[in-house]
């Protein structure tokens, strides 16, 4: 009996042992997957899914995040300078405070965030939709040598806005000089229908600018929740962005004092969307 007794147990730690390794390859297998595509911000009237919160999956979040951006083609200025004055004023504040629950308890404080432009790309860029291998290289191409900045999320801003695309912006990640990246594509969504505001905040930017302002905002909580895509996402594999898009709530400032109207995030804490947390 003795013998049965531990031959059992042996063929049960053998079965178990398999079905972790299973689930195991199993889960990179979805890391992959999803490492491989762009996580596509929808217009306007997309699905969305606000009855599951989000779970962590265990890859890495960015308590620091270092915004990197790449303005492709002649983007406008009115463009780059809301993009500028929304990233420097990210960090710290109210509505960042809304990742502070997802970042693993470091710190328990707003995400501190900074910001640095990289050298501009004068080409054309692409006119259809970029994979995100076109969009990792455009940064690789800018990084030279470099090793990717571990804590960084990488932008690139285009003069234009894709044809026939299905999103307003993306978020994803690659692989760049031997080292993860994580990648942002924001398009300018100036004039497209489903990608843009229509309640201005009451700051000095355009139209095209306060909406570029508020696809960053997605893209980058996400990015800062689910940097390398296998970090924090629900059942459907939404985000937390992707479960508020396009609810607003009041405008918001930020640490610099600039005021957005700015999509609500997800918070697991409430149940719900939420445009900030004091």
């Amino acid at each position: 009996m003795k013998t049965v007794f531990c031959l059992g147990a042996f063929l049960v730690a053998i079965v178990f042992g398999t079905v972790l390794q299973t689930q195991t390859a199993m889960a990179q297998d979805v890391d992959a997957m999803r490492r491989g595509v762009p996580h596509i911000f929808a217009p306007k009237g997309g699905l969305r899914n606000t009855n599951k919160s989000l779970i962590d999956h265990g890859g890495p979040v960015l308590p620091t995040s270092h915004v990197y951006a790449i303005y492709w083609g002649p983007v406008p200025s009115d463009l780059s300078d809301a993009l500028d004055s929304f990233f420097n004023g990210f960090g710290g504040s109210s509505y960042a405070n809304i990742l502070t629950q997802y970042l693993r308890g470091v710190p328990p404080a707003p995400p501190a965030s900074t910001y640095t432009i990289l050298a501009p790309d004068p080409s054309s860029p692409p006119a259809h939709a970029p994979s995100v291998n076109t969009i990792v290289n455009e940064v690789c191409g800018a990084l030279g040598i470099s090793t990717p900045d571990p804590e960084g999320v990488y932008f690139v801003i285009t003069s234009n806005f894709p044809k026939a695309a299905n999103f307003c912006a993306w978020h994803s990640a690659g692989t760049c000089n031997g080292a993860p990246i994580a990648v942002g594509y924001l398009p300018n969504v100036t004039g497209v229908s489903g990608c843009g505001i229509t309640s201005l905040a009451a700051n000095p930017f355009s139209n095209g600018g306060q909406s570029m302002a508020n696809i960053a905002a997605h893209e980058l909580s996400e990015s800062i929740t689910d940097q390398l895509v296998n970090a924090w996402y629900d059942s459907s594999g939404q985000e937390v962005g992707d479960k508020c898009a396009w609810q607003f709530g009041p405008a918001v400032t930020l640490n610099n004092g600039v005021e957005w109207q700015l999509q609500e995030e997800w918070s697991n804490a409430n149940s719900g969307c939420v445009q900030s947390i004091p």
